[in-house]
């Protein structure tokens, strides 16, 4: 699997998107990239964590109230929607910083001047 964010051309109007794209033994494209859904904001990185023909993935997102981690699974003809986490403390200026493995998210954030390494267990379908 290929994951990857669309930012749209500056004054373009359209919003940020997260796409899939399976990939075969030699790495080419399967068939048209897959649209993820997010539940609150714009995405702004997309990390995936994947185990035969099922994935899991996490959202870094943008929504007007801050900045937020949402999951989704992924799995062959299946629409991944990603659900909210939980929002993180850092200021929406700081970039994404995450990593997805099985059955948790690992994210940096920060309160004040300290900053932190969070866990979020997540217990996937």
């Amino acid at each position: 699997m290929l994951g990857w964010v669309e930012r749209p051309l500056m004054g373009g109007g359209a919003a940020t998107r997260a796409f899939l794209l399976e990939l075969d033994a030699e790495a080419r494209g399967v068939g048209e990239p897959i649209a993820i859904a997010s539940s609150s904001g714009d995405p702004s990185a997309l990390r995936l964590y994947c185990d035969g023909n099922r994935c899991q993935g996490a959202l870094d997102a943008r929504p007007p109230e801050g900045t937020a981690i949402e999951a989704f699974e992924w799995e062959p003809s299946s629409a991944p929607r990603a659900q909210l986490l939980a929002y993180r403390a850092s200021a929406s200026a700081d970039p994404p910083a995450f990593a997805l493995a099985d059955g948790a998210i690992f994210h940096a954030d920060r309160v004040e001047r300290r900053g932190l390494l969070r866990r979020l267990g997540v217990s996937w379908r």
